[in-house]
C-alpha cells in the first residue's frame, strides 16, 4: 500500500485542475476522492494513518488512489453506476422481438392491436413470467434496439373522392 503513495507522490498533481475538478463537482463522495489524493500527494505518514486523518477505509484509499494512477482527476468524478442484471436472457429478447414486429396483442390473448408500453410488460409477464413497468419497458427496447412510437392516425392515404361518396351515402340514408 506504501507503494500507491509512492506513485502518487511521484505522478504529483496540478493544483489549478483539481481545484476546478473540485469547485465543479459538489458530491461529497467525489470530493472525498479528490481530497484523498492531494493529501496523498502531500501527506509524509503511512498509508494507514492516511487513511485515518481522511476517515475511511484502506481499502476505499487504496481504490481512490488506484483510480486516480490509472485515469487521472477525470476518473476520480465519474458517477457511479449500478450494473443490475438483465432479466430477460438474449433468447427470450430475440423471441420478444420478433413477437412485437410482427405479431399483434390480440394473438396472445392481450386487448389491443397496437403494441403499447403497458401491453408489452404484460406480455412480458405472461410469457417469460418476469414483472416490468411500463417505464423500464421503455429502456428494454432501448437496449434491444427499438424505439416505441406513439401511433397515430394517417389520413393522407385517404381517397377524397370515396370520402365524399361516404359522407353523402350516410346523409342520404340518415
Amino acid at each position: 500500500m506504501g507503494e500507491r503513495l509512492t506513485e502518487v507522490r511521484a505522478k504529483g498533481i496540478d493544483k489549478q485542475e483539481w481545484q476546478r475538478y473540485y469547485n465543479q463537482h459538489q458530491q461529497t463522495y467525489k470530493r472525498s476522492k479528490l481530497k484523498a489524493v492531494e493529501l496523498a500527494v502531500a501527506h509524509t505518514g503511512s498509508f494507514r494513518s492516511l487513511a485515518r486523518v481522511l476517515g475511511c477505509s484502506n481499502t476505499s484509499l487504496a481504490s481512490w488512489l488506484d483510480c486516480y494512477l490509472t485515469q487521472g482527476l477525470p476518473g476520480l468524478v465519474e458517477d457511479i453506476r449500478h450494473q443490475k442484471p438483465e432479466r430477460l436472457n438474449q433468447e427470450q429478447k430475440q423471441q420478444l422481438q420478433a413477437c412485437l414486429l410482427d405479431k399483434q396483442p390480440a394473438d396472445f390473448g392481450l386487448d389491443g392491436y397496437i403494441w403499447t408500453a403497458k401491453l408489452i410488460a404484460a406480455f412480458v409477464k405472461q410469457a417469460f413470467g418476469v414483472t416490468y413497468q411500463p417505464s423500464g419497458i421503455y429502456k428494454l427496447l432501448d437496449r434491444m434496439g427499438l424505439s416505441h412510437q406513439r401511433a397515430h392516425r394517417d389520413y393522407g392515404n385517404a381517397n377524397k373522392e370515396e370520402q365524399e361518396q361516404f359522407i353523402a351515402l350516410l346523409k342520404k340514408n340518415c
